[in-house]
């Protein structure tokens, strides 16, 4: 599996250097059954941070790859850290990926950490939970709450983005 994982962060490194990566030959294809395959055995939070960078960067299609991510990640959720745990959100709602049982527990996590948010994460945070349309009604108004109250501290993409989601 480490072979797969060192696989995984050489491509996520050339699909952020716009190298062109041919994702439907069939060698993709073979790594990428593999990895959805193996992605049961990871535990590592930031091997499943990759992961999911990785299924978002590729625009992954497959059902058991990002099923096999969620699972994993519920186990190792107390074990995230809150960056982590913003960045695993916007890969998932990027794809449209996820059940509501997985935005549930996230939901859950986030609340506990409001605080630790910045300002920038937290519009992430509402952009995300409205983009998959999840999320509880009082868990939204608190991040819009909380955003608001930083709302200086906020860069201009941030705020438009928000915004959007707000109306």
């Amino acid at each position: 599996m480490d072979n797969i994982l060192l696989c995984m962060r050489g491509l996520i490194h050339f699909g952020q250097q716009d190298v062109d990566v041919d994702a439907h030959d069939g060698n993709f294809d073979y790594f990428l059954d593999t990895l959805e395959r193996g992605l049961i055995l990871v535990n590592d939070v930031s091997a499943l941070k990759q992961a999911a960078l990785f299924g978002d960067l590729f625009c992954v299609q497959s059902e058991p790859f990002w099923n096999n991510l969620q699972n994993q990640l519920l186990k190792c959720l107390p074990d995230l850290d809150t960056e982590s745990l913003m960045d695993i959100l916007v890969c998932f709602s990027n794809q449209s990926e996820g059940g509501e049982d997985f935005y549930t527990h996230l939901e859950s996590h986030l609340q506990k950490r409001l605080v630790e948010l910045s300002p920038r994460q937290t519009g992430q945070a509402i952009c995300c939970f409205y983009r998959v349309k999840y999320g509880t009604k009082e868990f939204v108004q608190k991040l819009f709450s909380a955003f608001f109250q930083d709302i200086e501290e906020v860069d201009k993409a941030t705020l438009l983005q928000t915004l959007v989601c707000y109306q």
